[in-house]
Order: C-alpha cells, then structure tokens, then sequence
C-alpha cells in the first residue's frame, strides 16, 4: 500500500510532511498501546500463577487466583493453568485439582492431552483421579488415547503399582487398601469410557502400536475391546481373526467377537 492511499485512508487529504510525521506518531502510540497491554496482561497472569504455586498461599486465596486466570482464554490464560494443573509440585489441598477442572472445560484436545499426562505412577492420587473426571467425558486425540492406553497397560499388568507415589508407605506384601483399590478402579472405568467415546482415536492407537487388525495383535489391544466394548473395532477384531498367527488367541477373539455382536463378513 502505498504512503499517499494508506495516509489517506486515516482522513488525510494531503501528502505533506506534517500529516506524514502525525501519521507516523499516530501507529507508534497505538504500537506502544498494543505492546504494553500485552506486557500488563503478561505480568498479570504470572503474578496470579506465582501466587497458585506458592506454598505461603491459602487454599482459598489458591481458588480465587485460579477463576480469575480461568476468565483468560487467550493462550497465556491457558498455559498458566496448564502449567498449575501439571506442575512437579504436591500440595496438601485440591488446587492443582481445581486449575485440572477448570481448563477442562475448555474442550480442547489438545488440552485433554495435556491432562492425560498426568496418569502416571509418580504423580498423586488426586490429580490422576481428577484428570480421569476431566477426561470422562470429553474429546480425546491420538496423543490423549494413546496415554491413557499406556497407564491402563501398566495398571493391568500390575507394574504401576511398584511405581505408584500412593502405595510409598504401604508394605507392598501386604494386602492392599481397599479404599484405594476402589478410587484406581473408578479411574479404569472413567477411562475406558473416554476411550468409548473416542473411538477414532483409540482404535488408530490400538492399531498403529498394540496390533490391533494384524496378525499378531497384543492381548492388550483385545482387553481394551472387551473393557470399552467398543463395537467399532469390529473390523480391526476381523482382520485379526482372519490372518491370526498365535492360535493359542483364537479362542478369546472368537468370544470377543460373539460379544460385541460382530457381523460375519
């Protein structure tokens, strides 16, 4: 655009040296308006996530900050509760909880994926129970599937539980506690069903890494069909069963099959 159309379009008639010179300070002041509102709301949501993450801040004063960083749904707003939702801390109260709940509603997949981060052994109980609920009924991508899949993998095989932060205390040779047996098997079930729900996800994960439609699919792979009872993986469940190479397996897809109602093709 040239210097005479762009000068006109701000009403000026003229080109002279004058209007040049008012013009050009005009888009500096509106440059310098728009960089130190940015810079203002900068500061602003770092001060509310620095004071979230201080262990001197109440439970209350915790909250407050966290539904005032929730009105922010530009990307600072996001990743500041993003970053309390995940961060490498333990708290005593339910703030991290409650950031999970909040950015949650925000629909986003690749939030989701994000949250789905935190369902590993390490991380507290609470905050993989919260990022279940966040997750349960809610939009899930590849990355959100296929980190669900891979703790769901490790809690039925019984070695998250080696690993898990909640059983540091607890005599592994003993019995475990029930309570908290409960709690992991609400989350199985809160995740399976985002894995049902998410079916285009789960089943391209189920294929591209645990076999799912080949000759060799994982036992895996097969008890998260029967787990979701996700009938969509119907075709996958037929491919494998028509090229199967471990016949020690066929049996069991045999009834997995009958059981989701599989059609014969």
């Amino acid at each position: 655009m040239s210097n005479t159309r762009f000068i006109n379009i701000l009403g000026f008639n003229k080109l002279s040296d004058s209007n040049l010179v008012r013009c050009l300070a005009l888009v500096g002041a509106i440059g310098l308006l728009g960089w130190e509102l940015a810079d203002f709301q900068s500061a602003q949501l770092r001060r509310l996530r620095e004071t979230v993450l201080s262990r001197s801040t109440n439970t209350e004063g915790a909250h407050e900050a966290i539904k005032k960083l929730n009105r922010w749904w530009n990307f600072g707003g996001t990743q500041s509760l993003i970053r309390i939702a995940i961060a490498d801390k333990e708290f005593l109260d339910d703030r991290q909880e409650f950031a999970i709940q909040a950015i949650a509603g925000r629909h986003s997949a690749e939030i989701n994926a994000r949250i789905a981060s935190l369902l590993v052994p390490h991380v507290g109980l609470s905050r993989r129970e919260a990022a279940s609920t966040a997750l349960e009924n809610n939009v899930c991508n590849d990355k959100c599937a296929q980190l669900i899949l891979h703790y769901l993998e490790r809690v039925w095989s019984g070695t998250a539980r080696g690993d898990d932060v909640t059983f540091a205390a607890i005599d592994l040779t003993s019995s475990p506690d029930d309570q908290i047996e409960k709690e992991q098997a609400q989350m199985v079930s809160q995740l399976c069903h985002t894995l049902r729900i998410n079916p285009t996800s789960t089943l391209r994960v189920l294929h591209d890494t645990y076999g799912l439609g080949s000759s060799t699919p994982s036992s895996f792979s097969l008890r998260v069909l029967g787990a979701t009872e996700l009938n969509q993986g119907c075709a996958l469940l037929e491919m494998s069963r028509s090229k199967l190479s471990d016949p020690a397996k066929a049996t069991r897809m045999d009834s997995l099959f009958h059981r989701l109602q599989c059609e014969e093709k």
